[in-house]
């Protein structure tokens, strides 16, 4: 059997962890999130955990080899199709997980969606989006609300903002600097027939019958 990964590339407030958890509760998709397994393997009392533990302590980013690392020792788990919520994001990530893919992989299909949005529509949705820590659900309060205002729809948690969404022109300028090249990478690297782009011209519904197909259809 073929499974699918699937990731979402896209700038910040497109929408990739909105449709990511959306897929996890349509196909049952396993759902692999960055700072999940960050958190993970901190905990854990390894050479790698510790050395996550302190890179966390001192506020620090994961350098792109350990984060891949990270994924494709969960990659390695899974026998399901499986959902990439937060990588890649750089180039340098994208790289190593064609080359992971192809190499150990090989009998999965890598299916990339790109979300298009426009800098102020991403701003917007930012600037006001609710988070669920829990789940990882994410609300917006005019554009998806939740059922009972500032809780989670899934599991009733309170519903909070994120501290990086109140820097957004720093990570639009981290989008152009990192996620734009990792886009022409993959676009130049992965068969078209497995590229998708969706651009943010559509409401949330018609994206979501779009990968309904995609998924239908692989």
């Amino acid at each position: 059997m073929v499974n699918l990964v699937l990731t979402f590339i896209g700038p910040p407030g497109a929408g990739k962890g909105h449709f990511s958890y959306w897929i996890v509760k349509k196909f049952g998709f396993k759902r692999l999130a960055s700072g999940d397994i960050t958190r993970k393997y901190a905990d854990e009392p390894t050479e790698i955990g510790l050395k996550i533990s302190k890179l966390m302590e001192r506020g620090e980013l994961l350098p792109d080899e350990l984060i891949s690392q990270l994924f494709f020792l969960e990659l390695e788990k899974i026998h399901s199709n499986v959902v990439l919520d937060g990588f890649p994001r750089t180039k340098i990530q994208g790289v190593f997980l064609h080359t992971f893919l192809r190499k150990k992989m090989s009998k999965n299909k890598f299916i990339v969606i790109i979300l298009k949005t426009k800098k102020e529509d991403s701003a917007y949705r930012v600037q006001g989006r609710l988070f669920c820590a829990i789940c990882s659900a994410t609300y917006h309060p005019k554009l998806s609300p939740p059922r009972e205002s500032f809780f989670c729809d899934n599991d009733n948690t309170k519903l909070s903002r994120r501290a990086d969404d109140e820097h957004f022109a720093e990570r639009w300028a981290t989008y152009e600097r990192k996620t734009l090249p990792l886009i022409k990478f993959m676009k130049a690297r992965v068969n078209p027939k497995n590229l998708f782009e969706i651009g943010s011209d559509l409401s949330k519904e018609e994206i979501k019958k779009i990968l309904e197909k995609i998924v239908e259809k692989n």
